[in-house]
C-alpha cells in the first residue's frame, strides 16, 4: 500500500503549489485580469474559506461512498481548478475555479489521516503520515519560485497548465493504485459538535489554531524581518526562504522519530522552542547570523508539528478520525487566515519585532493548552 502512500503525497503536494500560486504571480494575474493587486489577492481567501467549508463537511456529504471515488474525485477537482485558472477570461472564473481548489483541499486533506490508517499497520501510520505530509512541505519550498521562474518564461497562465499537467499526474497515479476503502462509520454532522464537547479535543483544536495562527503571524512578514531586522540584501533573502523551506522538509522527515520518542512531549515541546526562538530573534535583533540560525531553526520545528498533531489525532480520536481531521483542516485554515490578518495589524503597529512578540505569546498559548489537553486525557488517549 506504499504506492497509495505516495501517491497522496504527490496529490496533496500539488493541491498545495496551485494554494500558494497566486502569491507569485499576482501582479501579472491582476494586469491581465483588469483588477488591481489587492483585488486579485481576494483569491487567496476566497480558497481559505471555501477549504474551511468543505473540511468540516466531506466526512459526513461522504459517509456512503466508497473513498476510492472520493479521493478521486477531489483531485479532479484539482484539474478542473488549474484548468479553469489557466483559461480564465475574467476574474469571477478565476475566484470560481480558486473555489473549486478550496473544496479539493480541505476535502482531500481532511480524509488523509483516517485513510492512512487503513493503508499501513499502525505502527507505521506515522511514517504514512510524514511522506504524505512531506508533499505539503516540498511544495511550500517550489511553489514561490517554480510561480516566478516559470511566470517570466511562459506566462502565468502558463504555470497554471503546468500545475495542470501535475494534477492530471497525479490523479493518474491515484486512479492506478488506490484500493476500495469503505468508511465503515455513520457519519453526521452532529459528530462535530459531540467531538468539541470532549474538552481535550477542544483545547487542542484550540492549541493548534494558535500554533498555527503564530506561524503565520510572523512568517508571513517574515521578509521585512530579514531585510530590516537580520540586514540581509535581496539575494540573502531568497537564500534564507530557500534554506527555511529545505528545514521544514527535514522537520517533517523527523517528524516520525520524535513522534515514536514521545508524542505529547514533541507537542508541547516544540511550541516552546518556537517561542524561545522568537524571544531570542527578538534580543539579538541586528545579529544576522543568530537571527538567521533561529529563523532555520524556527523552519525545522515547524515541519515537524503537522505530522505530530495528525498522529495526535490517529491516536486521541480513532472513533472519528475523518470528522475530527475535517475539524482539524478547518482549525488550521482558520489559523492562517487568522494569523496573517493579526501579523498585519502587529507590523502596522511595531514593526517585525512585534509580529515576533505576537507570534511567541501564540507558540506559549500552544503549549499549555496541549499540556491541558493531556491532563484530560488518560494513557490510552494521548499516548507517550
Amino acid at each position: 500500500m506504499w504506492n497509495v502512500v505516495y501517491a497522496l503525497s504527490v496529490t496533496q503536494m500539488g493541491i498545495i503549489i496551485a494554494e500558494m500560486l497566486p502569491t507569485s504571480l499576482l501582479t501579472p494575474m491582476a494586469s491581465d485580469l483588469g483588477v488591481s493587486e489587492g483585488v486579485a489577492g481576494q483569491a487567496v481567501s476566497v480558497t481559505a474559506v471555501s477549504a474551511m467549508i468543505s473540511s468540516l463537511f466531506a466526512a459526513p456529504a461522504t459517509k456512503r461512498f466508497d473513498r476510492r471515488p472520493v479521493f478521486l474525485g477531489f483531485a479532479a477537482l484539482l484539474i478542473c481548478s488549474n484548468a479553469l485558472a489557466a483559461f480564465a477570461t475574467n476574474y469571477i472564473m478565476l475566484l470560481v475555479s480558486r473555489a473549486l481548489l478550496g473544496i479539493s483541499l480541505g476535502g482531500f486533506c481532511s480524509l488523509v489521516p483516517a485513510s492512512a490508517t487503513r493503508l499501513v499497520e499502525p505502527v507505521d501510520v506515522p511514517r504514512a503520515l510524514a511522506i504524505i505530509l512531506s508533499g505539503i512541505s516540498i511544495a511550500m519550498v517550489v511553489a514561490a519560485p517554480f510561480g516566478s521562474f516559470f511566470g517570466s518564461l511562459v506566462g502565468w497562465r502558463g504555470v497554471f497548465l503546468l500545475a495542470l499537467l501535475l494534477s492530471v499526474a497525479s490523479f493518474a497515479w491515484q486512479f492506478a493504485v488506490m484500493p476500495s476503502m469503505d468508511t465503515g462509520r455513520n457519519i453526521t454532522i452532529s459528530t462535530i459538535f459531540r467531538l468539541l464537547g470532549r474538552r481535550n479535543v477542544a483545547f487542542a483544536m484550540l492549541a493548534t489554531i494558535l500554533y498555527f495562527g503564530g506561524h503565520w503571524t510572523f512568517y508571513t512578514y517574515s521578509r521585512p524581518f530579514l531585510e530590516q531586522i537580520a540586514r540581509y540584501e535581496i539575494q540573502g533573502v531568497s537564500a534564507s526562504l530557500l534554506c527555511f523551506g529545505l528545514a521544514t522538509i527535514l522537520g517533517t522527515l523527523t517528524a516520525n522519530f520524535l513522534t515514536r520518542r514521545g508524542l505529547w512531549q514533541t507537542l508541547a515541546f516544540v511550541p516552546l522552542l518556537l517561542a524561545m526562538s522568537s524571544c531570542g530573534m527578538i534580543a539579538f535583533a541586528g545579529s544576522t547570523v543568530v537571527c538567521i540560525v533561529l529563523f532555520i531553526l524556527w523552519g525545522f520545528a515547524f515541519g515537524v508539528m503537522p505530522v505530530a498533531w495528525a498522529t495526535w489525532l490517529t491516536r486521541a480520536i480513532p472513533d472519528e478520525i475523518e470528522v475530527a481531521g475535517g475539524m482539524q483542516i478547518s482549525s488550521i485554515q482558520l489559523a492562517i487566515t487568522v494569523g496573517a490578518g493579526v501579523g498585519g495589524g502587529l507590523f502596522e503597529i511595531g514593526g517585525s519585532l512585534l509580529t515576533l512578540a505576537g507570534a511567541s505569546a501564540a507558540m506559549l498559548g500552544s503549549a499549555v493548552l496541549v499540556l491541558l489537553s493531556l491532563r484530560l486525557s488518560d494513557r490510552q488517549t494521548l499516548p507517550t
